[in-house]
């Protein structure tokens, strides 16, 4: 009988180069994966092209580390997840005369991010939907001088200079449970504390800084150069606020912390100062509430569950005692899911959808106003 022997095992140098080669083959394959992966993320546009840091530094910028927030004039980059441009006046819309056209009623609209269309483009936004709407049966403009992450009194000082420089027949005033946060420090005291530095350069705008450890330059390479890895840090953040969300009290209680501070007589005082603004110059001024869609407990699914009614009754009391003539979309939102009206998944902005929703429920409270000033005008 024969004696098979055993196979002989490869000497130790050849079973380096078999591992050392399945190890480059993964790591190839891999990387091949990510490349393709990465290639699809861009195709798809499933996140932004993020703009160098010098760029998009604060897309809003003060006179002065306290002083008004302003928009950038010029300033072109991406506000939630949509190309957004800034004229060179510092508003988000075209470029407007001094004086209004012969016969046009020219409408300012005022507000925070929700009317400076955060997440949408700008012939969404509400603003311009309204100018197209009422384009169709009269002479028209609607301005859009909203002014993200601004309140009363920042919106009171920016109308100073809107009706100087542009003379509007109507003032629209959009007006949120948020509108009443008011931090007992600045927006640049809060960056200091959390590790950034910043200067305020001739121009006015603000560059910000950071001393980065190592791990943290990675990330911050990663985040700007792949769309892949901003994705992915997405659907991660967005997985574990659903997974580790407040609770509808923790959202509810901010509200109305917010509600009992300060901040919700200063806003009332400016809102003061705003309608006596527009009564000096004879211009009307209409106050429109707004649903606070950002503030909402992620729980929400439909607007029949709007946590803050009571919030609601507080504005109106405070707007009659405030000589202020207002109206309140909630109504108009009765029924309406909550995942429709917000802009993406990553951003609680309105979506187009819900700024459609805005514009046709002031449609509504805002024609025989214009239909009376363009008579009015047309007469004189």
């Amino acid at each position: 009988m024969a004696i098979v022997s055993p196979p002989s095992r490869p000497p130790r140098l050849a079973r380096g180069k078999i591992w050392l080669f399945r190890c480059v083959a993964l790591l190839f394959s891999l990387a091949v994966g990510l490349g393709l992966a990465e290639v699809a993320a861009r195709w798809l546009q499933l996140v932004p092209p993020v703009q160098p840091e010098a760029d998009t530094a604060i897309v809003l910028y003060y006179t002065d580390p306290n002083g008004l927030i302003k928009l950038n004039p010029g300033w072109e980059g991406y506000v939630g997840f949509v190309k957004t441009e800034i004229n060179a006046n510092g508003f988000r819309d075209r470029i407007y005369t001094p004086q209004p056209p012969p016969g046009t009623v020219r409408v300012v609209v005022l507000g925070d991010s929700y009317t400076m269309g955060d997440a949408v483009p700008l012939e969404a936004t509400y603003a311009k939907r309204l100018e197209a709407m009422l384009g169709e049966r009269h002479r028209v403009e609607v301005m859009n001088c909203g002014v993200s992450a601004t309140n009363t009194a920042n919106q009171y000082e920016i109308l100073k200079e809107v009706m100087h420089d542009y003379h509007p027949h109507l003032v629209i005033l959009s007006y949120n449970v948020n509108d009443f946060q008011w931090y007992p420090e600045t927006r640049f005291e809060r960056l200091v504390r959390a590790g950034y530095n910043y200067t305020v350069q001739p121009d006015g705008r603000v560059r910000l800084s950071r001393d980065f450890t190592l791990p943290q330059k990675a990330k911050l390479w990663m985040r700007n150069h792949s769309y892949l890895y901003r994705w992915l840090a997405n659907v991660w953040d967005s997985w574990a606020k659903k997974d580790h969300a407040p609770t509808d009290y923790d959202h509810v209680t901010r509200v109305r912390t917010w509600a009992e501070s300060p901040g919700f007589a200063k806003s009332f005082e400016a809102l003061g100062k705003i309608r006596q603004l527009c009564d000096d110059q004879g211009v009307p001024l209409l106050v429109v509430i707004l649903p606070g869609l950002l503030d909402m407990p992620p729980t929400i699914a439909n607007m029949d569950d709007y946590p803050y009614r009571k919030e609601h009754e507080r504005m109106h009391e405070q707007m009659r005692a405030c000589g202020v003539e207002f109206i309140d979309l909630l109504p108009d939102f009765a029924g309406q899911p909550t995942r429709p009206l917000e802009a993406h998944p990553f951003d609680r902005h309105y979506s187009a959808f819900g700024n459609e929703l805005i514009a046709r429920a002031v449609l509504k409270h805002l024609e025989p106003r214009v239909a009376a000033l363009e008579q009015r005008i047309g007469g004189q």
